[in-house]
């Protein structure tokens, strides 16, 4: 994970609660003092430890815990990128964009991750994203999806998991619909 998401979920606790709650979870994670470089990959095992502490710190099960930060961290990214928003007309447009936005921003810092989000079809009205990781963030990708929509003011979308990692699957998949 890149050090750039770690330090939006601190941004998010800090945004939530206060820096007193962010050492809280830098502490509950065995992470304590740990200053996160946003170009940086961070192995798996300390994101989850971090997103789990965050968690149980804050007191929210994992699906709610999930969506806030989801709601959270679309605002700050429209803010610190906003220029693949700016440059896509409508939010199927961006999301079309995010499989390759997931590889290529970390590569444009000269490291390397695992292709996480396939986009296995793109149809004018109509993405399905498969989505694989040790990490099981599906519900922050559906909760971001949603998010995007609303950033783009636009009603009349349908986002639906007919597959979940959570619940055995290989891989969840995840359908998004435009009218």
């Amino acid at each position: 994970m890149m050090g750039i998401v770690c330090n939006l979920l601190l941004g998010f606790v800090e945004a939530r609660s206060d820096k007193e709650t962010v050492k809280k979870v830098l502490n509950e994670a065995g992470l304590s003092g740990k200053d996160f470089r946003s170009e940086k990959i961070y192995t798996e095992e300390e994101w989850q430890v971090l997103l789990d502490a965050t968690i149980k710190v804050l007191g929210v099960d994992r699906d709610i815990g999930e969506r806030m930060f989801a709601e959270y961290a679309v605002g700050v990214m429209a803010d610190k990128f906003g220029a693949f928003f700016r440059s896509s007309d409508t939010a199927l447009d961006l999301l079309r964009k995010v499989p390759k936005i997931h590889l290529d921003l970390p590569g444009s810092m000269g490291a390397m991750t695992k292709e996480k989000i396939k986009l296995v079809v793109d149809e004018e009205n109509k993405l399905v994203y498969h989505y694989c990781s040790p990490n099981r963030l599906c519900t922050f990708l559906k909760v971001l999806t949603e998010q995007v929509f609303n950033y783009y003011n636009e009603i009349g979308y349908g986002i639906e998991e007919t597959q979940c990692m959570k619940d055995g699957a290989e891989y969840c998949e995840i359908v998004i619909t435009s009218k």
